[in-house]
């Protein structure tokens, strides 16, 4: 229960038109927690590279801006998502723009809110939140404290899997998927198929954006959107 207050509490801060908006939350009179949010229509990004394959470069370009605007306002309130997914960036119509974003599920973000107990007791030290082929390597470490640089890590493997329809390492178990994140190099992305072989900029961008020590990685998610730019 402590966890559903915190994730709506950090959630209903943050307001931005490409993160799901939510109205209100508390428990039922029959001791169920519940959320009231924005009802979306639309597909994730996780069944739309299962529907169609990897996305265009102009349309991942679309919705990479958008993710980095939302995740900017995010992380300028100490929000971090900790669980960007395919499935956690849903696509709808709205503005007459096929590809609206909307972030969900921030219910793995940490308020970074050292004076609070409940920031380390809930999630404790050692408690593993994530999903596997898209976790940081502080994530996997699970004893380092995770900040917006670990997004950055996130998103930049959801662009890699966008572009070339296969993730940045090959593992068989979520343990194996760990142990890459932490000690595995990436498939360099001019290797990820053959269509992208030519793509040297990109391979550069990736290979910031996947480094293992957060201090080498793009110092903030805009830094992180004008390079994915400027790469394209």
């Amino acid at each position: 229960v402590k966890r559903f207050y915190r994730e709506a509490k950090t959630v209903s801060q943050v307001r931005h038109h490409h993160i799901v908006t939510l109205y209100d939350f508390g428990m039922s009179s029959q001791g169920q927690p519940f959320l009231v949010m924005d009802f979306l229509e639309g597909v994730s990004i996780k069944d739309e590279l299962k529907m169609r394959g990897p996305l265009s470069f102009e349309r991942t370009e679309r919705i990479v801006a958008q993710i980095t605007d939302a995740l900017a306002t995010a992380h300028s309130m100490d929000v971090v998502h900790r669980d960007l997914k395919p499935e956690n960036i849903l696509l709808s119509t709205q503005n007459h723009n096929p590809d609206w974003v909307t972030l969900v599920d921030f219910g793995l973000s940490k308020l970074k809110e050292p004076k609070t107990q409940d920031a380390y007791t809930i999630t404790k030290t050692g408690d593993v939140c994530g999903s596997p082929p898209y976790m940081s390597p502080e994530q996997c470490l699970a004893a380092s404290a995770v900040d917006p640089r670990s997004d950055i890590y996130s998103l930049a493997i959801v662009v890699y899997e966008c572009l070339s329809g296969t993730l940045p390492y090959q593992a068989k178990s979520a343990i194996e998927m760990m142990d890459c994140h932490l000690y595995g190099t990436p498939i360099p992305f001019n290797l990820s198929c053959p269509e992208m072989k030519v793509c040297s900029e990109l391979t550069n961008f990736f290979s910031k954006a996947l480094a293992k020590e957060p201090e080498n990685r793009h110092a903030d998610i805009l830094e992180f959107g004008k390079d994915f730019k400027a790469a394209l």
